[in-house]
């Protein structure tokens, strides 16, 4: 990912400052830019050394996680 302000691309998803989880893989992650501070928004994978915790945090938030149910209709 690249800052659009001032092209900086030394990001680290671990110094997230939100993430919306969008399945046990991938997660919309916002970050600081360390340069200039302007909010970037990224589509990533969620990186393997933080899957554990992030599944732990929707269990306890009853976020969901498990994937999608099927219906009898």
């Amino acid at each position: 990912m690249t800052c659009e302000t001032c092209g900086s691309t030394d990001f680290d998803l671990h110094d997230y400052c939100s993430v919306m989880v969008l399945s046990s893989e991938r997660a919309l992650f916002t970050l600081k830019c360390p340069k200039c501070g302007t909010k970037v928004t990224t589509l990533s994978p969620i990186p393997q050394d933080m899957r554990s915790g992030i599944a732990a945090a929707a269990r306890k938030m009853n976020a969901g996680m498990g994937g999608c149910e099927t219906s009898n209709r």
